[in-house]
């Protein structure tokens, strides 16, 4: 059964495709984020990105094969990441990240 409803957005809202939203976010992005971006944006601590994230080998590998993480020569400040396609990454990977965390 096809129903038909009328919405009325308020003049400070406006309704866009998912594509476009996710176009204007990316857009939104810095070219890179470091670690300390990575835990601000997905709000998990470093030992979290270190033990969900990095350390998961089936992680590790994508991020380094498809140029998401790069490793410098020690330090904190030493991964990059391609802010974008991390940002995907924590959105295609969210269930498995965040799993038993409380909100």
């Amino acid at each position: 059964m096809e129903q038909t409803i009328t919405v009325t957005l308020p003049d400070t809202h406006v309704l866009i495709p998912k594509v476009e939203f996710e176009r204007l976010v990316s857009n939104s992005l810095p070219a890179f984020w470091t670690m300390e971006d990575l835990i601000k944006e997905s709000k998990l601590s470093r030992y979290k990105i270190e033990k969900r994230i990095l350390e998961v080998p089936r992680f590790n590998k994508y991020l380094k094969d498809n140029d998401i993480w790069f490793e410098g020569q020690g330090g904190s400040s030493s991964h990059y990441f391609d802010a974008e396609l991390m940002w995907k990454f924590l959105k295609d990977y969210k269930k498995e990240i965040y799993k038993g965390m409380k909100k």
